[in-house]
């Protein structure tokens, strides 16, 4: 997971920057040094620290817990605009829309393809449907490639889910409703286990076909990744892109957030 950008502490996360030029010094000194990817949760609590606009409610107010949800902006540029679009998109009626979309959302975490009711690589137009389109419940990030990206407000925090080519191609989240059905989402432990020795590395750790913090950019993951729908991972390496790819992100010693994606590319 990204380290480059601290977290703010819940008092410093209440201020309210009233001043533009301000604002605007912010947002330039938070996307120096940041690379590629972004937690949306980071940029929650930025929204935070920016300020109340047009009822933006704060991190806290969210989610009374660490709000830490793991949908992925992918350009830092993208952070300046994310702000402004939420800041707008969850003022006034569209709060109304997410807490009506969310009594009809069940608990449901299924591994690794189902949020509740949304599931990897069905169609966009049956998600929104029952979750809202883009204005009406789904608010829009980015443009990508045959597709958006994006998220909606659910349950006190954010799902992330990207469409492409008129399907679910990502879904991600941070939220604790979401569980198995043995109860097993964001707060619960993975243990280690014991060292596997591979041609690779010298000790391996598995859970589930997941390896542990193989994973890696400028650092480590911080995650347990799973490459292909088999029993076990393939290797997470460039070979296997534009396949199937989870994600389960730790903080902590405990599941912070998950991802999945359907057609991974890094």
């Amino acid at each position: 997971m990204p380290t480059s950008a601290k977290l703010i502490s819940r008092p410093a996360a209440v201020k309210t920057v009233t001043n533009a030029h301000q604002i605007r010094r912010n947002l330039r000194d938070r996307e120096t040094g940041l690379r590629t990817e972004y937690i949306l949760g980071r940029v929650w609590r930025d929204f935070s620290i920016l300020g109340q606009c047009s009822g933006m409610p704060r991190a806290g107010e969210l989610n009374g817990g660490d709000f830490v949800d793991h949908l992925v902006v992918r350009k830092s540029v993208l952070l300046a605009s994310a702000v402004f679009v939420a800041c707008s998109a969850v003022a006034g009626s569209h709060l109304a829309v997410a807490q009506a979309h969310s009594a009809s959302d069940p608990p449901l975490l299924v591994p690794w393809n189902r949020v509740g009711n949304i599931v990897l690589g069905e169609p966009r137009a049956r998600v929104e449907r029952e979750y809202g389109s883009t204005g009406h419940g789904y608010h829009v990030l980015a443009g990508i490639t045959n597709g958006v990206q994006g998220y909606y407000l659910l349950h006190g925090g954010v799902v992330g889910v990207d469409f492409r080519d008129g399907r679910v191609e990502e879904i991600n989240f941070g939220i604790r409703y979401y569980r198995t059905k043995n109860g097993f989402g964001v707060g619960s432990k993975i243990p280690l286990g014991p060292c596997h020795k591979t041609a690779a590395y010298r000790c391996e750790h598995r859970w589930h076909g997941f390896v542990w913090n193989e994973w890696i950019r400028e650092k480590p993951c911080g995650c347990w990744t799973k490459v292909g729908l088999g029993k076990r991972s393939l290797p997470l390496t460039v070979d296997n892109f534009l396949k199937p790819w989870f994600f389960i992100y730790i903080r902590h010693g405990r599941v912070d957030g998950f991802r999945f994606v359907s057609k991974f590319v890094d």
